[in-house]
Formats: C-alpha cells, structure tokens, sequence
C-alpha cells in the first residue's frame, strides 16, 4: 500500500463512529428504482460497516455484506457473520 493510501481498515472504530449515515432519501429513491424492496436479497460489495445495508434492511431486505477488509466487516451491524479469506 502507497503512503497517500488510505486504509480504512485501521480506522474502522472512528468511521463506524463518526460516519453519518444515510439520508433517508436514497432509500425512497432506490424503492422507486425497484431496488431495495421488501423480500429482496441485494448483496453490498465494498459494504465498509454496513451503514447501507442497515438502511436497506429496516425496509425488509435481506442484505449479504462484504468488504476485503475485516476490520470494517467486524464493526458490521449483523449478527450472522463468515467470515472468510478469497484466494489472492
């Protein structure tokens, strides 16, 4: 990793602590693209702490989160976890 790099995985405790979440707006305007319905499995790729699959899941929506960094995925909102390592 390049020195300007930003490694959010070390700094997972503040994000989950000083990212604002999200407006509620993005979630209506995504219901009114048909994304994010109740019953609806949507997978987050990159999903950091899972502050978009919370919105999404207050809607009834199954949401499967992943990031490749575990740090973030530990500060995750869920309590079903696996946690696993792709081949590099």
């Amino acid at each position: 990793m390049s020195a300007d790099t930003v490694d959010f995985g070390r700094a997972a405790g503040d994000y989950v602590a000083y990212r604002p979440a999200f407006e509620p707006r993005l979630f209506e305007r995504l219901r009114a693209m048909r994304v994010g319905l109740a019953g609806q499995t949507i997978l987050d790729g990159g999903a950091g702490t899972g502050l978009l699959g919370r919105g999404l899941a207050r809607g009834d929506v199954r949401v499967i989160e992943t990031d490749p960094k575990l740090e973030l995925v530990r500060e995750a909102w869920g309590t079903k976890r696996l946690v696993a390592r792709a081949e590099e």
